[in-house]
């Protein structure tokens, strides 16, 4: 019986912690094993990329919940009357020193054994605390895609096809009543804040681009095709890739979503060789660009409004609109339909960007 969400821990694919996993990759640039490091390692993603692939939740048996669910109640309602002093207290750690080091210093003594405060600050800065408002959406928000129903059906789907198990089963959680949970609280129904630096985002992706880097910290990337003179997305032709965005910008909410829209090359080429002017080739390409520029921005409102007629918040800050224009043709020459309205496309690219640290506003 799961009573309590705590929160959404960060992790390293190869199951370190971060703190130890950037010292394992220091950058790929140095390290035999023996300096615990290992020259071209690197951290290909974590949860503060991939912030709800793993909740940390409190069990207890069926039975002894129904025998002490006061208790348990109570134990439900301290944990996040603790996260939330724990939070402020982090928030307000220059005014508070004394406290905050004592603290932390405890903390780290209790799970590592070691005073060092800096290591329980690694932990602590490895989760994602979720609060009352994440409990909510976790166990009793039929919405939210990664709630405890969808991902019990991910976990177990995956078991089965491993073998690890012969039949799913049920997982139920203690059914609170959450206004009662919510007495005492400050942090409850607190909308969410946006979680990037939009212009520092698009900074770093325009510094990317420039530099020929932006297939970096690539997570996945799929396209949406559109028709000659397609301005709209309506919801009920694009359902399936507005679901597949959702799903990832609910999984990956620490990720940049770039909606990166492209035009066909075919009309400025046959006006390059035609002889037109500069001015006139100019012109062209700057249209071809708003086009494009208008195009991802329809596409990425359609997705907006798709998650929100669903009761999703999607966070807007991670979604960066790319105007490519003519610039990145799939077929540079288009010679057949196929390829010419292969060319009209937008591209959805999910990039981590957690080393770029200056992009995420504090929590």
């Amino acid at each position: 019986m799961l009573i309590c969400l705590v929160s959404f821990p960060r992790f390293c694919p190869v199951a370190a912690h971060s703190t130890d996993a950037f010292a394992l990759t220091s950058n790929g640039t140095v390290g035999t094993g023996a300096e615990d490091s290992v020259k071209g390692a690197r951290i290909l993603m974590s949860t503060k990329t991939a912030d709800k692939v793993i909740a940390d939740v409190y069990a207890v048996r069926a039975d002894f919940l129904s025998r002490y669910r006061s208790e348990v109640e109570k134990f439900a309602k301290g944990l996040m009357a603790a996260e939330e002093q724990l939070r402020n207290l982090v928030a307000s750690k220059d005014a508070k020193k004394a406290e905050y080091q004592t603290t932390f210093s405890a903390a780290a003594k209790v799970l590592m054994d070691s005073p060092n405060v800096a290591d329980a600050e690694g932990l602590y800065g490895d989760c994602r605390y979720v609060g009352h408002t994440g409990n909510v959406k976790f166990f009793a928000t039929p919405s939210e895609p990664r709630n405890l129903e969808n991902i019990t059906n991910e976990t177990q789907e995956a078991f089965l096809v491993l073998g690890l198990l012969s039949k799913k089963v049920a997982v139920t959680h203690a059914n609170w009543d959450y206004a009662v949970l919510a007495a005492g609280l400050a942090n409850v129904n607190v909308a969410s804040t946006p979680r990037f630096d939009t212009s520092k985002v698009a900074t770093a992706i325009d510094r990317r681009e420039k530099q020929g880097l932006s297939q970096e910290g690539e997570l996945f990337s799929f396209y949406v095709y559109f028709e000659p003179n397609q301005n709209s997305f309506p919801a009920e032709k694009y359902s399936d890739k507005f679901a597949q965005v959702v799903d990832l910008a609910s999984t990956h909410g620490g990720a940049v979503i770039t909606v990166e829209g492209h035009s066909d090359p075919l009309g400025f080429l046959k006006s390059q060789k035609s002889g037109s002017s500069d001015i006139v080739l100019g012109r062209i390409r700057q249209s071809a660009k708003n086009l494009s520029v208008t195009r991802a921005n329809a596409l990425r409102d359609g997705i907006l409004a798709y998650a929100q007629a669903k009761s999703i918040a999607l966070d807007q800050s991670q979604f960066v609109v790319i105007g490519h224009g003519i610039e990145k043709p799939k077929h540079a020459n288009p010679r057949t339909e196929l390829e010419w309205k292969g060319n009209m496309r937008v591209e959805f690219r999910i990039i981590q960007v957690e080393a770029e640290a200056d992009v995420f506003r504090p929590l």
